[in-house]
Protein backbone atom coordinates (compact mmCIF):
# COMPACT_ATOMS: atom_id res chain seq x y z
CA UNK A 1 0.00 0.00 0.00
CA UNK A 2 1.31 3.38 -0.96
CA UNK A 3 0.09 6.61 0.63
CA UNK A 4 0.38 9.58 -1.65
CA UNK A 5 0.84 13.21 -0.58
CA UNK A 6 2.95 12.65 2.53
CA UNK A 7 6.59 13.59 2.42
CA UNK A 8 8.56 11.90 5.22
CA UNK A 9 11.23 14.64 5.06
CA UNK A 10 8.78 17.49 5.41
CA UNK A 11 9.58 19.75 8.37
CA UNK A 12 13.20 18.70 8.55
CA UNK A 13 15.83 21.33 8.01
CA UNK A 14 18.96 21.10 5.98
CA UNK A 15 22.32 21.57 7.73
CA UNK A 16 22.89 24.80 5.83
CA UNK A 17 19.64 26.22 7.25
CA UNK A 18 20.74 25.33 10.80
CA UNK A 19 24.10 27.04 10.32
CA UNK A 20 22.41 30.18 8.97
CA UNK A 21 20.11 30.30 11.99
CA UNK A 22 23.10 29.91 14.34
CA UNK A 23 24.91 32.75 12.58
CA UNK A 24 21.84 35.00 12.93
CA UNK A 25 21.64 34.28 16.67
CA UNK A 26 25.34 34.98 17.11
CA UNK A 27 25.02 38.26 15.22
CA UNK A 28 22.03 39.26 17.36
CA UNK A 29 24.02 38.58 20.55
CA UNK A 30 26.83 40.81 19.30
CA UNK A 31 24.35 43.61 18.67
CA UNK A 32 22.75 43.30 22.10
CA UNK A 33 24.90 45.32 24.46
CA UNK A 34 24.48 47.97 27.12
CA UNK A 35 26.70 50.94 27.77
CA UNK A 36 25.62 53.07 30.75
CA UNK A 37 25.29 56.80 30.19
CA UNK A 38 27.56 59.32 31.84
CA UNK A 39 24.70 60.32 34.14
CA UNK A 40 24.17 56.70 35.19
CA UNK A 41 27.89 56.32 35.93
CA UNK A 42 27.89 59.51 38.01
CA UNK A 43 24.84 58.37 39.95
CA UNK A 44 26.52 55.04 40.61
CA UNK A 45 29.63 56.76 41.97
CA UNK A 46 27.49 59.07 44.14
CA UNK A 47 25.49 56.12 45.47
CA UNK A 48 28.65 54.22 46.40
CA UNK A 49 30.00 57.29 48.20
CA UNK A 50 26.71 57.72 50.06
CA UNK A 51 26.66 54.06 51.08
CA UNK A 52 30.25 54.33 52.36
CA UNK A 53 29.36 57.31 54.58
CA UNK A 54 28.53 56.24 58.15
CA UNK A 55 25.08 57.10 59.55
CA UNK A 56 26.61 58.47 62.75
CA UNK A 57 29.15 61.26 62.90
CA UNK A 58 31.51 59.66 65.39
CA UNK A 59 33.55 62.84 65.87
CA UNK A 60 30.44 64.84 66.80
CA UNK A 61 29.22 62.12 69.19
CA UNK A 62 32.63 61.92 70.88
CA UNK A 63 32.71 65.70 71.29
CA UNK A 64 29.24 65.80 72.85
CA UNK A 65 30.00 62.88 75.15
CA UNK A 66 33.18 64.59 76.34
CA UNK A 67 31.21 67.80 77.06
CA UNK A 68 28.54 65.86 78.97
CA UNK A 69 31.14 63.97 81.05
CA UNK A 70 33.00 67.21 81.80
CA UNK A 71 29.76 68.94 82.77
CA UNK A 72 30.24 71.69 80.19
CA UNK A 73 27.39 70.72 77.86
CA UNK A 74 24.65 73.34 78.11
CA UNK A 75 21.11 72.83 76.85
CA UNK A 76 19.32 75.88 75.48
CA UNK A 77 15.65 75.44 76.55
CA UNK A 78 14.48 78.07 74.04
CA UNK A 79 15.92 76.09 71.12
CA UNK A 80 14.22 72.92 72.39
CA UNK A 81 10.88 74.71 72.84
CA UNK A 82 11.15 76.28 69.40
CA UNK A 83 11.80 72.93 67.75
CA UNK A 84 8.91 71.35 69.66
CA UNK A 85 6.56 74.09 68.45
CA UNK A 86 7.85 73.70 64.89
CA UNK A 87 7.20 69.95 65.11
CA UNK A 88 3.83 70.61 66.76
CA UNK A 89 4.50 68.29 69.65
Amino acid sequence: MKIAGINPLQGMTRPSDVNAASRKKAAAKELDSYTPSTEAKEKSVARRAYMATPDVRADRVASLMAQIEAGTYKVNPYNIASKMVDARV
